[in-house]
């Protein structure tokens, strides 16, 4: 019996191989609703709770007008789903991150979501 193969980050894993996708992610999705003097307000919906795994990127310097910002990236793999978007937030822990971009990996096996972290305090 052979068994199918997929990519999980730079690791040939087994489609199957659950003890891969060892960290549960919170899926959010943007939700605006308008407030009583028309301004939109935006609040997040928690779409899904999944079994994913991390693994961290490079990051890069960032020049602005009031600074130079370092921005951190991260790779989340979970099972292949097609309702994902750029803007969306990925939810592990404590941490906060917002989606950037979404590629699948194999044949709609696995998805990679590439994020960078969101600052709460902002």
């Amino acid at each position: 019996m052979s068994l199918q193969r997929s990519y999980i980050g730079r690791r040939n894993v087994g489609v199957n191989d659950a003890g891969q996708l060892d960290r549960r992610l919170t899926l959010f999705s943007p939700t605006y609703t308008a407030q009583s003097n028309g301004e939109p307000l935006l609040s997040w919906t928690t779409v899904a709770t999944v079994w994913g795994s991390k693994r961290s990127l490079n990051g890069h310097r960032l020049l602005a007008a009031d600074g130079t910002h370092y921005e951190q990236f991260t790779a989340f793999e979970i099972r292949y789903r097609d309702d994902i978007r750029t803007g969306w937030r990925v939810q592990l822990g404590t941490s906060v991150y917002e989606v950037t971009n979404t590629q699948e990996l194999g044949r709609k096996h696995l998805l990679e979501i590439v994020a960078r972290s969101v600052d709460q305090a902002a």
